[in-house]
């Protein structure tokens, strides 16, 4: 289950006023799907014999998704969505259209969506598609169709859909010029988990659908966006609707040497605030949407992490170009997706890097790594099939202020090379004075071979 441990780095300080690493997702969480499996481009594909896509309420979602078709005995499917949140059902056989149900956790809440496919292919599943979908059962609650389903109730839900999305795309076109993503079908349009677009919408506000009507208040300071409206005509309309804006938007636009670039706010909850991610372009330029406010820009490249602070303050603006780096020569690289990456109290769990290929280590890693977390959190799902876990594991450590984080994966000769980050704190940090092992768990394509651990330390100050 573990393969040996092999330590190549470099110690390096880093020493910032406020220091805290970021890590890239080389694959983002996507709100939706295209043609047939999940694709280097980390966008789930589905053909048309396939309902795909991913399950979310701005962090992906982990419960569990149903699908049922419209036959007159319905047919139904489930599965738990993977960790990004996607899912996919094989619906050759069944009977169009397709009602679907994810109901679990996201961020620490619990929720129920609702979403509805007229044929495979694309889906979204969120508080927008829960909305249109209402909406296009006169407002009634989808509980009680899912329960029951009827092929003719099915039917007539996906004959008023289209009027619905247009109606939301429409009336709700002030917050998403906001966040850059006009025009959108929320159905089917994709979406990626990066905080930003649609995403960062989910982060902003709260949309609550009951009795009938729809209200949108912010977030922040629970400010009407938009006051209870009632939707039981199928539609939104302009007489009877008043979307105001959020607190205005802006953008952070730069240039990297190319890859994706991250930005958090430096606000409470610092840094615990969602970490955005972009990709930049073929010439390197990059854009975030964000409200007012300081936040750390960062771009991984080569083996030099770099960052800037910027700060919005009633305007878009132009970060300053990312310092050049030595560039090595590009590597064959590995995909992959965060599982987990936290420090646990106390875990058996060995120090080191750990590669995981069955249901059975998984399971029973996952078992020690949260031996001490009551109630125990559940297993994430990994189809082993298709995929293989990492795990990158520190030693026991006296006090927190203490990171793992694995920034690359490249191919090797003998199986894989991990690129990873130690961080430590300063003398003049102050940590919190209790034991813990930090970990960064990650899901890759199934690859055969070793792992080998390339690790880099780094050193940061609170002053």
């Amino acid at each position: 289950m573990r393969s040996e441990l092999f330590v190549m780095g470099e110690r390096r300080l880093i020493f910032k006023k406020r220091f805290v690493f970021h890590y890239l997702c080389l694959f983002l969480a996507i709100f939706s799907c295209t043609e047939g499996g999940i694709g280097g481009s980390g966008v789930v594909i589905a053909k048309a014999d396939t309902v795909s896509g991913v399950a979310a309420a701005g962090a992906p979602l982990a419960g569990t998704v149903i699908l049922k078709d419209a036959s007159s005995i319905t047919k139904q499917l489930s599965t738990p969505p993977a960790v990004d949140g996607s899912f996919s059902f094989n619906v050759s056989g069944l009977t169009q259209p397709f009602l679907l149900q994810a109901s679990g956790m996201a961020g620490g809440n619990n929720y129920t969506f609702y979403s509805l496919a007229a044929t495979g292919g694309n889906c979204n599943i969120n508080p927008l598609t829960h909305f249109a979908v209402t909406m296009a059962n006169g407002g009634q609650d989808l509980a009680v169709i899912f329960a029951a389903p009827t092929p003719a109730k099915m039917v007539a839900i996906a004959n008023a859909l289209p009027a619905a999305v247009t109606s939301i795309k429409a009336e709700l076109s002030p917050l998403f010029n906001q966040v850059g993503v006009l025009p959108v079908n929320v159905m089917t349009d994709q979406m990626a988990a990066n905080g930003q677009g649609i995403d960062m919408l989910f982060d902003l506000v709260s949309i609550t659908v009951s009795n009938g009507s729809v209200s949108i208040v912010n977030k922040a300071d629970a400010a009407t966006i938009l006051a209870p409206s009632s939707i039981a005509g199928g539609t939104m309309t302009a007489s009877t609707t008043v979307v105001s804006v959020m607190p205005s938007i802006f953008t952070i636009t730069g240039h990297a040497a190319g890859g994706n670039v991250s930005a958090q706010s430096e606000a409470p909850p610092y840094p615990s605030s969602p970490l955005m991610t972009v990709p930049t372009d073929a010439q390197g330029n990059y854009k975030f949407f964000v409200p007012n406010g300081a936040y750390e820009v960062c771009s991984y490249g080569s083996s030099s992490l770099n960052c800037l602070n910027v700060k919005v303050s009633g305007a878009d603006v132009t970060a300053p170009d990312f310092p050049k780096v030595f560039v090595i020569p590009p590597q064959e690289q590995v995909p992959f997706q965060t599982v987990e990456k936290a420090a646990a109290p106390s875990s058996q769990v060995t120090g080191g890097i750990h590669v995981l290929r069955l249901t059975t280590e998984w399971s029973n890693f996952w078992s020690i790594l949260k031996e001490s977390s009551i109630p125990r959190p559940p297993l994430p799902s990994i189809n082993f099939n298709e995929n293989t876990a990492i795990a990158v594991v520190d030693s026991l450590r006296p006090t927190g202020g203490y990171a793992i984080t694995i920034t690359d994966i490249q191919k090797s000769a003998t199986g894989v090379v991990v690129h990873a980050v130690h961080q430590s704190p300063g003398p003049d940090c102050v940590s919190a004075q209790s034991f813990t092992k930090p970990y960064n768990i990650v899901m890759t394509p199934k690859f055969s071979g070793e792992a080998t651990l390339n690790l880099t330390e780094t050193v940061y100050a609170c002053h």
